[in-house]
C-alpha cells in the first residue's frame, strides 16, 4: 500500500494513561504524519468522535464500563467503514470472533518488544490509505450518478472501445433508445452517414485522450428522424494515461440551428441594408438593432437591447411613434407606415430621421412587436431648409431692396418687378409685367448690347439712361445675372441721378475749399490731396500721392500725430478732433495746422481716412502774443498793486482817521484788482484747455465746493442734496464754476448768517444743478454775463470775470443757465447739463 503523506488523525482509547502516552510517543516517532489523541473511557472516545472524527481508531478490549466491542459497535452505527483496530492484551479466538462480527478493521495483540509498534504504525497507515481511496471512489461514484440522473442534458458513458455502456433518461428521450437495447452498440448506430468521417476523427482523438471534446453533428434517432446534436466529451484515463472510459453530455439543438440559419438569412438581408434596423418586442423594448443603428445613435448594442425607445427619443417623439403603431394595429390600418421622428444620439446634435415601421407577424390578438428602419434625413432636411431660406431671403431682398430689381425672361420681358422698380420706371406692376425692357430706353441700343453681353458672359455691369412716362430721364447703374433660374434673368438697377449730381457738387466744393482735404490709407499714405494744398503749403497735389503724412510733419509733433492716427485706425471711435501740428511748407518754413478726421473706408468713392486740415498759423501766433501779454500784465499788475497796497497800509497806520479811511479804500480796491487778475488767469487757462467734455460725478465735487466755501466763510450755512451715482458731461472747470456761483451767493448776502443750498435733480437726459440763496436780486448786467448776452467791450466796467468764467464753462459743456426767484426772497441759479 502506498504511504499516506498527509497527516493522519488517530484516536487511541485505553484505560491506562501511562500506556496512552507511551503509544503516542512511539507511534509519532515511527510515522511523523501520525497525530495521536487519547481517551481513557468509551464515553470520552465517543465525545471526541462526535466533535472531530479521526482517520483511525485504536481501542483496548478491556475498558471500564462499556468494553472495546461495545465501543466498536457504537462507532459502526455512524461510521461503517472507519478503520478500527482492536489492540488488546487478551488474545483469544473468542475475542477475535466477536471483533470480526462487530466489523473490526484490524486486530492486534499487545506484546513485548518495539517491533509491534512499527507493525501497528504501518497497519494504521495502510488502512487509512485504503479508507481514503474508497471514500474518493464513493464520492466519484456519487458525482457520476448525479451527472447521469440529475443532468438536464443527455448523458452517456462509453467503454474503452467507444461502445454504449450507460445512458440517462434524457439521453433515451433524445435518441429514442432505451439503455438495455443500445448497451454494447458502437457509436456509428446513432450518427448520420454524412457525418461519419468527421465524428470518426473526434472518436479517434478521444480514444487517444487528445481532443474531440466538442462536436456538433447530425444524429439518427431509433425512429429514423435526423436531429442536430451538440456534444461535450471527456476521456477518463488511468495512471498510465490509458483511456478507461469516456463520458458525453449532449443536447438537441435542431430548433436552435434552424433558427440560427433563419437568423443568418435575415442578417444577410439586413446587412445589405444601409439604413438602421430595429426590432421592438410587445413590451416596447429593443430586442435587435443592426450596426447602422448602433452607429446612428452612438450607444453600444448592449445598452440599446433591453432598453426602451425613450433612450434615444424625447417624450413627444415616443408619443408620435406610439400613435403610428396604433394606426398599424387598428382594423383596416396600413401594413406599414412612414413618419418623421427626431432622435437624440448619445453625443452631438439631434438627428432627424424617416421611420418606416411595420408589425411583426402574429396570430390572433397576441401582438409580438414591431420592426422598422430609420433613415437619417438631417442633411436632406437641412438642404431643403437652406433652399427654402434662400428662396425666402431672395424674396425678402427682392421685395425690400433699396434698389430696383426686375426678373426678365429670354425675350427680355418683365415677369416680376419689386416696388422700387415701379417707382423708378414710373409705371405700376401691372403695366410693367409683360413689357420688354427695351421700351424703357426707346431709340437706345444700350439694353440690347447689355443683353448680348449677358448671354456671352452670364454677367454684365454698366450705366444707362431710362425714359419715364412723364418725360424725365434717370441715370441708372445696373448689374445683371443670367439664369438665376433657367430662363429667368435678374437685373438690379440703382438710380444714381442725384448721386452723380452731388458728386459733381462735392468735387467742386473740395476743389474750391480753403482747407486741405486729404485721403490717406491705413498706413498714412496719401491717396488724394485737394488743390488747396498748393495754395496753403506750396506742393503740387499729384506729386505727394504715395508719400506718408509723417514726412511733412515737424519732428517734435510727429510721434503724437502718428499715435493719434494709429489709435483711430485701431478704434473707429477714436476720431481725431482739433489735433494741432506743424507742417513744412514747400519753401522750408513751418505752418501750424489743425486737423479733423472722418473715417470713410466703407464709402466706395472714397475708401480711406479723410483728414480736413486748416491753416491756424495766425491764430497760434495771436495766442502766443496773448500769453506773453497776459503773463507780463499779470506779473506787473500784481507787483505794482502789492506795492500800492503796502504803501496804503503804512499810510493807514500813521495817518489821522480821514486819511486812514482813504488808505483803507485804496487797500480794498487793490485786493479787488488782484482777485480780478487771478480770475483773468483762470479764464486764460480755461481758454487754453481742450473744450471736450468728460464724465464727472457730481456728489464728490459738490461736497468739496461746500467744504471750501464754508472754510472761507465760517458764518455761512451751506447744504447739498445730490443722489448717489449722478454724473454729467462737462469740462474739468465745472467744480470751479459752481464754487464761483456759491461764493457769489454768500458774499452778496449781507445778513449775519448768509445761506446757500445746492440741489441736484435728474430730468430725462439732462441734470439740473440749482444754487439757491436769500440775498438781493442778481443785477441785470450780471445776469447778461451768465446768459452770454453781455459783450465785453472797452466800455464795460462790471466786475463779472468770475461769472463770465461760469458762462464759458457751462457753454463748453453743452449746457444752459437760467434764473428764478427764490421764495420768499433770493435767487435760484439753475445749470442744465447733459447726463
Amino acid at each position: 500500500m502506498v504511504a499516506v503523506e498527509e497527516p493522519i488523525q488517530v484516536l487511541h482509547v485505553d484505560d491506562a494513561p501511562d500506556f496512552n502516552e507511551l503509544i503516542r510517543n512511539i507511534l509519532q516517532n515511527e510515522k511523523e504524519q501520525l497525530a495521536i489523541e487519547t481517551a481513557t473511557t468509551v464515553e470520552e472516545g465517543l465525545a471526541i468522535l462526535a466533535d472531530r472524527p479521526p482517520d483511525c481508531i485504536i481501542s483496548d478490549y478491556d475498558l471500564p464500563g462499556r468494553g472495546g466491542i461495545e465501543f466498536l459497535e457504537a462507532v459502526r452505527e455512524q461510521y461503517p467503514d472507519l478503520p478500527f483496530i482492536l489492540y488488546t492484551g487478551r488474545g483469544s479466538e473468542k475475542v477475535a470472533s466477536e471483533a470480526i462480527s462487530a466489523g473490526v478493521t484490524g486486530y492486534l495483540r499487545k506484546e513485548t518488544g518495539t517491533e509491534q509498534f512499527h507493525l501497528l504504525a504501518t497497519r494504521i497507515e495502510n488502512l487509512v490509505a485504503k479508507y481514503r481511496l474508497e471514500r474518493t471512489a464513493e464520492r466519484r461514484e456519487e458525482r457520476l450518478k448525479l451527472f447521469f440522473d440529475e443532468s438536464p442534458l443527455g448523458a452517456i458513458q462509453w467503454d474503452e472501445e467507444f461502445k454504449f455502456k450507460r445512458l440517462n433518461e434524457r439521453a433515451e428521450e433524445i435518441l429514442g433508445y432505451e439503455e438495455a437495447e443500445i448497451r454494447g452498440e458502437p457509436w456509428e448506430v446513432i450518427v448520420d452517414d454524412d457525418d461519419h468521417s468527421r465524428v470518426e476523427d473526434a472518436v479517434s482523438d478521444l480514444l487517444e485522450a487528445d481532443g474531440g471534446r466538442h462536436v456538433i453533428n447530425r444524429n439518427v434517432r431509433k425512429d429514423g428522424e435526423v436531429r442536430t446534436v451538440e456534444w461535450h466529451n471527456r476521456a477518463v484515463t488511468n495512471e498510465d494515461g490509458e483511456v478507461r472510459s469516456i463520458f458525453s453530455k449532449f443536447q438537441d439543438i435542431t430548433d436552435r440551428e434552424n433558427r440560427k440559419r433563419e437568423l443568418e438569412e435575415h442578417e444577410t438581408i439586413i446587412d445589405a441594408l444601409t439604413d438602421a434596423v430595429y426590432v421592438i418586442d410587445e413590451n416596447g423594448r429593443f430586442t435587435y438593432v443592426n450596426d447602422e443603428f448602433v452607429e446612428l445613435t452612438g450607444y453600444d448594442r448592449e445598452t440599446i437591447v433591453g432598453n426602451t425607445p425613450s433612450l434615444i427619443k424625447t417624450d413627444d417623439a415616443v408619443e408620435r411613434a406610439e400613435r403610428a403603431l396604433g394606426r398599424l394595429l387598428s382594423s383596416g390600418g396600413p401594413e406599414t407606415i412612414t413618419f418623421e421622428v427626431t432622435l437624440q444620439p448619445r453625443d452631438g446634435e439631434p438627428i432627424i430621421c424617416e421611420d418606416h415601421m411595420g408589425v411583426l407577424p402574429y396570430d390572433g390578438d397576441n401582438f409580438e412587436g414591431s420592426v422598422g428602419t430609420l433613415r437619417d434625413i438631417t442633411e436632406e432636411k437641412e438642404r431643403k431648409r437652406q433652399l427654402q431660406e434662400e428662396r425666402d431671403r431672395f424674396r425678402s431682398v427682392f421685395n425690400d431692396a433699396f434698389d430696383a430689381m426686375v426678373i426678365i425672361d429670354d425675350d427680355r420681358r418683365y415677369i416680376d418687378v419689386n416696388e422700387q422698380a415701379t417707382e423708378l420706371f414710373g409705371l405700376t406692376r401691372e403695366e410693367l409685367i409683360g413689357k420688354s425692357i427695351d421700351t424703357s430706353a426707346p431709340g437706345s441700343s444700350k439694353f440690347k448690347e447689355a443683353w448680348q453681353e449677358i448671354q456671352t458672359s452670364k454677367r454684365d455691369r454698366g450705366t444707362a439712361r431710362i425714359s419715364r412716362p412723364d418725360g424725365t430721364e434717370r441715370l441708372v447703374e445696373y448689374a445683371a445675372s443670367a439664369d438665376i433660374v433657367p430662363g429667368q434673368h435678374l437685373v438690379i438697377l440703382r438710380d444714381v441721378t442725384d448721386h452723380r449730381r452731388r458728386e459733381r457738387r462735392f468735387q467742386a466744393l473740395v476743389e474750391e475749399s480753403s482747407d486741405v482735404i486729404s485721403v490717406v490709407d491705413d498706413s498714412g499714405r496719401f491717396q488724394y490731396q485737394s488743390p488747396s494744398l498748393e495754395r496753403i503749403l506750396g506742393y503740387d497735389p499729384d506729386e505727394v500721392i504715395g508719400d506718408t503724412v509723417w514726412e511733412y510733419i515737424h519732428p517734435a509733433d510727429r510721434d503724437a500725430v502718428r499715435e493719434a492716427f494709429e489709435a483711430w485706425v485701431e478704434d473707429s471711435e477714436q476720431v481725431p478732433k482739433g489735433i494741432e501740428y506743424r507742417a513744412q511748407h514747400a519753401d522750408g518754413y513751418w505752418r501750424w495746422m489743425e486737423a479733423y478726421g472722418s473715417r470713410q473706408i466703407e464709402t466706395p468713392t472714397v475708401g480711406g481716412y479723410v483728414i480736413n486740415s486748416r491753416d491756424v498759423t495766425e491764430r497760434k501766433e495771436r495766442q502766443q502774443q496773448l500769453k506773453i501779454l497776459d503773463r507780463v500784465l499779470r506779473h506787473n499788475l500784481r507787483n505794482d498793486m502789492n506795492v500800492i497796497r503796502g504803501a496804503a497800509e503804512t499810510i493807514r497806520s500813521d495817518a489821522d482817521s480821514k486819511i486812514a479811511r482813504s488808505a483803507q479804500q485804496i487797500i480794498e480796491i487793490s485786493d479787488r484788482l488782484i482777485k480780478a487778475a487771478e480770475k483773468e488767469r483762470r479764464i486764460a487757462g480755461l481758454l487754453e484747455e481742450s473744450p471736450d467734455p468728460e464724465e464727472i460725478s457730481l456728489k464728490p465735487i459738490l461736497q468739496s465746493v461746500v467744504t471750501n466755501v464754508r472754510a472761507e466763510h465760517p458764518r455761512a450755512t451751506l447744504s447739498v442734496q445730490c443722489p448717489e451715482g449722478v454724473s454729467v458731461q462737462a469740462t474739468r472747470r465745472l467744480q470751479r464754476a459752481i464754487k464761483e456761483l456759491v461764493t457769489n451767493a454768500i458774499v452778496h448776502d449781507k445778513s449775519e448768517s448768509p445761506e446757500a443750498a445746492v440741489s441736484v435733480v435728474q430730468r430725462g437726459e439732462s441734470i439740473r444743478v440749482e444754487i439757491a440763496d436769500h440775498g438781493p436780486a442778481i443785477p441785470e448786467m450780471e445776469r447778461d454775463i451768465l446768459l452770454g448776452n453781455e459783450e465785453r467791450t472797452p466800455l464795460y466796467h462790471g466786475s463779472g470775470f468770475g461769472l463770465w468764467l461760469v458762462q464759458v464753462v457751462v457753454s463748453r459743456s453743452g449746457g444752459s443757465i437760467s434764473f428764478e426767484q427764490n421764495e420768499p426772497t433770493g435767487n435760484v441759479v439753475a445749470l442744465e447739463l447733459p447726463s
